[in-house]
């Protein structure tokens, strides 16, 4: 087969995804489920073991700055919140340690830890912030398991549609397509699944999706060894609005990059 041939289409819907038997599936149901209280969640997760170990290890990450340890599942759930509980399940289902591209879980915590930092200042609600970075590009996991993936879309490359058109003739689908697809199998609210298929247009103007442009920016800049450029910085204050003012690009990154160092141990142990 050649690098351009087309592989087997993509399958998005829940029984396609790999995961424990029955765990993330029953998660994801009672996350899912209106009448579901913290306590049948934490429940769900339960089951699990190593679900149950990701959730607490999350929950007692520096992200969260708890004063003290927790070691119960439902305070953990509480803590959480459960639209990040279903993200981290989602993600446990897709990719596990040693099956993502390479840099996967160093950029996604880099771009989580960002956009939840960067929530308040355009009065974004930090869950909702933190999981967009997490699961925005998870239909490179869902690319990678059909087929090797030949690059991430962080650090963004300077054509961008290039990248988009390679995958396509390559999967049949881009990242950001299948992605949103996903979520939308898995009834993860419409607005996060609209951003995440459109998390390359940089036009829109919505607050959650300044966070999320402001916090890839971020991540670019975090994974290139070299001091930002006067345009790297205006990029990202024109991005959040004005509210990462220039001056406060280079702090405001080295803290991103300090918090996330934690959260990324958790995400390497999903």
């Amino acid at each position: 087969m050649s690098a351009e041939t087309v592989v087997s289409p993509v399958r998005t819907e829940p029984e396609d995804l790999p995961t424990r038997p029955g765990a993330v599936h029953h998660v994801l149901a009672v996350a899912d489920d209106p009448d579901a209280g913290v306590t049948d969640l934490a429940r769900a997760i339960a089951v699990d073991p190593a679900l149950t170990a990701s959730m607490l290890r999350l929950a007692n990450s520096s992200y969260y700055g708890l004063t003290a340890r927790i070691g119960r599942v439902d305070l953990a759930v509480a803590v959480l919140g459960f639209t990040t509980v279903r993200t981290v399940a989602l993600l446990s289902a897709v990719g596990t340690e040693g099956d993502v591209p390479a840099g996967f879980w160093d950029h996604a915590a880099v771009t989580a830890t960002a956009a939840g930092l960067c929530a308040p200042l355009l009065d974004v609600d930090a869950s909702d912030a933190f999981c967009l970075g997490l699961l925005h590009c998870v239909g490179a996991l869902l690319l990678h398991r059909v087929r090797e993936l030949p690059a991430l879309c962080l650090p963004e490359p300077a054509d961008i549609d290039a990248l988009r058109a390679r995958e396509v003739k390559r999967y049949g689908v881009a990242h950001d397509t299948i992605g949103a697809q996903t979520l939308r199998a898995w009834n993860f609210p419409a607005t996060l699944c609209d951003l995440i298929g459109a998390h390359h247009d940089t036009s829109r103007r919505d607050p959650l999706a300044r966070v999320l442009a402001t916090a890839r920016l971020c991540t670019n800049l975090a994974a290139v060894d070299a001091p930002a450029s006067p345009d790297d910085l205006a990029r990202v204050e024109t991005a959040s609005s004005g509210r990462v003012p220039a001056e406060d690009v280079g702090r405001w990154t080295r803290q991103v990059q300090r918090r996330s160092a934690d959260l990324l141990q958790v995400l390497q142990l999903l």
